[in-house]
């Protein structure tokens, strides 16, 4: 996958936190997503638990 655009910068509130599925190849899984604006900065991370697999989302929007 090349670069796909999210949202721009300044559409994310400080603090703020979105979550998103980008649609993969046919019969592949859309990939979640989710981005934490905090301190001028974004991050990124995959929408998964490293050790259960469980989503990290516990109401939409709400990480962690």
């Amino acid at each position: 996958m090349s670069g796909v655009r999210l949202l721009a910068f300044e559409d994310l509130s400080e603090p703020g936190c979105l979550g998103f599925e980008i649609p993969q190849g046919e019969g592949e899984q859309p990939l979640s997503l989710f981005v934490v604006r905090k301190g001028g900065r974004v991050y990124g991370y995959r929408n998964s638990c490293p050790h259960t697999g469980a989503p990290l989302e516990w109401l939409p929007n709400q990480f962690l």
